[in-house]
């Protein structure tokens, strides 16, 4: 603070307490006067910092905007050409794959189900020699009671 010195004329005609509360007057001035412009410059500062955020961010988000979308696409495109590639080269091998394990697979069932004819084929071939058997059998005993029963007739007829 500086210090103030009041000519010697003014401190004649106002005296010393006048003088006194002249310079604590002033005083008071020069402290308010230094507050509002420390409040100026602070408001200025404060406007000033305001605008170059406000700037920073708007050019900020647009670069990172601009530069997020084109690595988005970027990646989009790249990986939607690999995963393409990918399913197509999966599709291509699985078709491969599955035409010779059809294949091979048909063919063993194809055996099994031949197998399986031929083994019921001679079960029944089986059956049906046994009902013949049977059947002969059946024929002789039938043939066999018919002639007992005409002889045994006959004889009752013949010995009476």
């Amino acid at each position: 603070m500086p210090v103030l010195t009041i000519p010697k004329p003014l401190e004649e005609k106002l005296g010393p307490p006048a003088t006194e509360g002249l310079i604590s007057v002033l005083n008071e001035i020069e402290k308010i006067a230094k507050e509002d412009i420390i409040l100026i410059a602070e408001e200025k500062y404060e406007r000033r910092l305001t605008d170059e955020m406000a700037q920073l961010r708007s050019v900020d988000l647009a670069k990172l905007d601009k530069r997020i979308t084109d690595e988005i696409a970027q990646l989009r495109s790249v990986d939607l050409a690999k995963l393409d590639k990918r399913i197509t080269d999966e599709m291509a091998q699985l078709r491969s794959v599955d035409l010779a394990n059809l294949d091979k697979r048909i063919t063993e069932e194809m055996a099994k189900v031949n197998q399986r004819i031929t083994d019921e084929v001679a079960k029944l071939d089986n059956k049906i020699s046994d009902v013949k058997v049977d059947l002969i059998k059946w024929q002789v005993r039938m043939f066999t009671t018919t002639v007992i029963l005409i002889l045994g007739l006959y004889a009752t007829i013949i010995f009476k």
